[in-house]
């Protein structure tokens, strides 16, 4: 059929999209297509004519359309781009509707794109994502003697060469790296846990060992990839791409552009190729779904991990459940989990930024600091009355905000609506008026942020943005009476036109009600036909009158020139609309001349948010504020917590004091019972150390330390079967990259190294381990071991390392037992969590193992054979 022919052509053209075709009131899907949806929406398909069919209804596009989108489908959504008015007055008049593609979606791209719908009614199908980033990766083979050129001994570990980009369409954000890796793809991997993204953008080139973990990623994390063409940008086509890209952008001069397309060119020219592949990838990528755009902002590109920041390794970020528990994977329990009580979706995404990336400059954490303290003094009933109250009652009103930098994206992008646009302005202009009332902060960063919102440029300009548009018909959706006379010549002259065919309509009817003799008589519509003249139906009417409908009572007509004036009519509003359209895009196009200031406003919303949240943390109960200092290395904390079972504990946890320095002792070797605390002590002391870069209070009684360049983890176990990796060779692993980036003022924190093999081969290990840190990286380590022979180190580095014991109180069991070394071997144990000098002299295996239910018996047996164990080994 035509219609099934118009379908082979559109396969022909999107062969990796699944297609939603509008026929009527219902979207179709044909072929392969059809089986697909049927699947995923729990649909029926059939065969008609030539191809297996399944539809739904128009009104329902939004759920069908998210949910196949979450299927990890890319959906396409072809619509009828003529009316039966133009198609009539056109050249198709027999053939079937003309249609094509006017919407693309993918998991990255959903919220960026054309407007769904189903948010106003709260109807909406599948998770709402804060953020959806697409990442490309692009690698390239480091050869032997590339590896080697340089003085780094390091390099020649290294395999691989990557670039890497990553784009979150909805926010405008950009997010770019360029990095060697070894063969464990360490660094490519902190780059996937920093962002999280929704899509894989992956080149041709990648190796098979990359391949895999992508892949191996992408269906843990539920991603969507997609593959890069065979030989795409070759013979320098990477540049040439992008450069015909911002030469076209910066000729068409329009309003600021020209400095924004100078600054994403200017940023990416100074890249390494290899980011530049990425960059060709994602923009050819990305205007399959023209959102191409986003990538003209080059102001906002940043780097993966600024210089400003304190890095936290992949473990680190696992290991300390920065993000996510180790449990079931979900934030519960996560530090980004205790520390967010942000008001706003956009204020939650840059907090989990702050927490991911803590801060290494003095300055900037203590100017955090200063505003956190401000902010914690408004809550409550402090300073009520006053600029602190009014600060902390404005920050409350944030909750009530939309997604502020999603609303300015997708404007940018041109798919906002009008009622999204509308929303958006006038909040931004809310936000600014509410933070007007705030005055004098004392803190230079809140002072700094307030301006931001209160810019008189952002509120002039959104001004002018509302004033200019019918705020009734934005919030209806209605395009055709959104703009002020005058604003839009061609809309203007369309009105007049549709004016002028109802002012001939209307001198139609005296005729009428005198041919008929009704002097009240007036046009009917009836079912969306207008214009019809009713008559009854014992009434006869001239011959060239053409009958519409009818009723028992009466028949409905057409006379002849109002048929031809309606059909001039439903074509003018054709026309209407189509000028209308182009009368919203380019209103939208204008407001990219305000784009960054309206940005910057949001981001300082979202800034705010997130300190409002810290300050919320900071007015825990126990919580103080921490103090950095001008000494070269120190770490002392008294009375320290967890800072998460702190809060689910309360009253319960037992707090422990830390000191290190550069001066002194560097290094804590912690020994004691298992399930005594020995973990729970040195996860606490990193989670205060980065709250403390992040600008927040910590639980503890008091807190001094140096910045810190970074936080290392060894901690747990586990294996990567999969990729090859034993458990002992990721324990291995992590300790590498330990040893090869750790400097003088990281801190390391590591578990129970060296259990994933033989006893002797686990001490060597441990031992060394610790030995190398100790004399060529001399940074702070917390050295977690059940191996007293690694204590001997001790003697080796006196006054730098000192052995520590989680204390216990130990009873014997009731019943006699023959051997004193069995008693001693099977004793029960009470733990105290608290750190105390000296090395324990038993792990109290067997203790956990009567927790842990096995049959007494077996605890017997254990209990017998540890003794014989111990006393072979002492009488050699």
């Amino acid at each position: 059929t035509p219609l099934e022919q118009q379908i082979v052509e559109l396969k022909k053209k999107f062969p990796d999209v699944l297609l939603m075709v509008e026929v009527g009131y219902k979207f179709r899907f044909f072929g392969e297509d059809a089986e697909k949806a049927a699947n995923v929406l729990g649909i029926v398909a059939y065969y008609s004519h030539n191809f297996l069919t399944a539809s739904v209804p128009t009104f329902r596009l939004h759920v069908h359309v998210r949910r196949l989108v979450e299927a990890g489908y890319k959906v396409g959504v072809v619509k009828q781009t003529e009316t039966a008015a133009i198609k009539a007055h056109g050249t198709n008049k027999a053939g079937p509707f003309s249609r094509d593609l006017s919407a693309l979606y993918t998991k990255a791209t959903l919220e960026a794109g054309e407007f769904l719908g189903g948010e106003e009614s709260g109807e909406r199908d599948g998770p709402i994502r804060l953020s959806s980033y697409i990442m490309c990766v692009v690698e390239e083979a480091i050869t032997e003697h590339k590896a080697n050129a340089g003085k780094d001994e390091v390099r020649g570990s290294f395999d691989a060469r990557f670039g890497v980009v990553a784009v979150e369409t909805s926010t405008g954000d950009v997010m770019y790296g360029h990095f060697m890796d070894t063969v464990t793809r360490t660094e490519l991997e902190s780059r996937l846990l920093a962002c999280a993204p929704a899509e894989l953008l992956l080149s041709a080139s990648l190796s098979a060992s990359t391949k895999k973990l992508l892949m191996d990623y992408a269906v843990a994390a539920d991603v969507r990839v997609e593959k890069t063409p065979e030989n795409s940008f070759e013979n320098g086509g990477t540049v040439a791409a992008l450069a015909d890209f911002y030469g076209s952008l910066a000729s068409s001069k329009k309003g600021c552009l020209d400095e924004k397309v100078d600054a994403g060119l200017e940023a990416l020219m100074t890249m390494p190729e290899i980011v530049v592949a990425a960059f060709a990838h994602i923009f050819a990528y990305l205007k399959q779904f023209n959102l191409e755009n986003v990538l003209r902002l080059g102001a906002l590109f940043r780097p993966f991990a600024g210089q400003q920041e304190m890095t936290l390794s992949p473990n680190t970020i696992r290991q300390l459940e920065i993000l996510h528990n180790q449990t079931d994977g979900t934030e519960n329990g996560s530090l980004f989990w205790l520390m967010n009580h942000t008001k706003t979706a956009f204020g939650a995404r840059l907090l989990k930024y702050w927490v991911t990336h803590p801060l290494r400059d003095r300055m900037l954490i203590s100017q955090r600091l200063d505003a956190v303290a401000e902010i914690a003094e408004s809550i409550g009933d402090k300073g009520r009355g006053t600029t602190v109250a009014t600060l902390a009652s404005t920050l409350l009103l944030l909750g009530k905000l939309p997604d502020l930098e999603r609303g300015i994206t997708r404007i940018y992008h041109k798919t906002a609506t009008t009622y999204e646009f509308i929303n958006v302005i006038n909040a931004i202009m809310k936000a600014a008026s509410q933070f007007q009332r705030v005055r004098d902060a004392r803190s230079a960063l809140l002072s700094r942020l307030i301006s931001a919102v209160t810019s008189t440029s952002v509120i002039d300009h959104a001004n002018k943005l509302v004033t200019s548009l019918n705020a009734e018909a934005a919030a209806a959706g209605d395009k055709i009476n959104l703009f002020v006379a005058g604003q839009f010549p061609e809309v203007d002259e369309c009105k007049e036109n549709i004016k002028s065919i109802e002012e001939d309509l209307e001198s139609f009817l005296p005729s009428y009600r005198k041919l008929l003799k009704c002097s009240n008589l007036e046009y009917l519509s009836v079912s969306g036909t207008s214009f019809l003249v009713e008559v009854p139906c014992v009434q006869r009417v001239p011959a060239d009158w053409v009958k519409i409908n009818s009723t028992k009572k009466a028949n409905r007509y057409h006379p002849p020139e109002v048929l031809e004036a309606s059909e001039r009519m439903a074509l003018a509003k054709e026309q209407l609309n189509i000028s209308c359209a182009k009368a919203w895009d380019m209103f939208l196009t204008d407001f990219t001349s305000y784009h960054m200031e309206f940005r910057a406003a949001v981001q300082a919303l979202a800034a705010l948010d997130c300190l409002y949240s810290l300050a919320v943390v900071s007015c825990n109960q126990g919580y103080v504020r921490p103090e950095f200092v001008d000494e070269a290395c120190l770490l002392k904390i008294e009375g320290g917590r967890h800072p998460v079972l702190d809060s689910t504990l309360q009253d319960a946890f037992v707090p422990n004091d830390t000191v290190l320095s550069g001066e002194g002792e560097r290094s804590q070797i912690i020994t004691g019972p298992n399930m005594g605390g020995k973990s729970c002590y040195i996860r606490q002391v990193a989670l205060i150390t980065i709250m403390s870069q992040i600008g927040s209070y910590v639980p503890a009684a008091t807190a001094k330390l140096h910045v810190f360049d970074a936080v290392f983890t060894r901690m747990g176990a586990m294996d990567r079967i999969q990729r090859g990796s034993s458990t002992f060779f990721e324990e291995l692993s992590e300790a590498s990259t330990i040893l090869h980036k750790a400097t003088s003022r990281s801190l390391v924190v590591i578990d129970e190294l060296g259990r994933g093999t033989s006893t002797h081969d686990g001490v060597a290990i441990a031992y060394a381990t610790l030995h190398h840190l100790l004399q060529e990286v001399q940074c702070f380590t917390l050295f977690v071991t059940h191996y007293l022979n690694v204590t001997e180190v001790v003697k080796l580095f006196p006054g730098r390392v000192q052995a520590y014991h989680m204390s216990y109180l130990a009873e014997s069991p009731e019943g006699d037992l023959d051997k004193s070394s069995v008693q001693e071997a099977a004793q029960k144990v009470t733990f105290l969590y608290k750190l105390q000098p000296g090395a324990a002299s038993r792990s109290f295996g067997i203790n956990v193992a009567r927790l842990a239910k096995v049959p007494e018996s077996c605890v017997a047996r254990a209990a017998e054979k540890a003794a014989a164990f111990e006393d072979e080994m002492s009488s050699r």
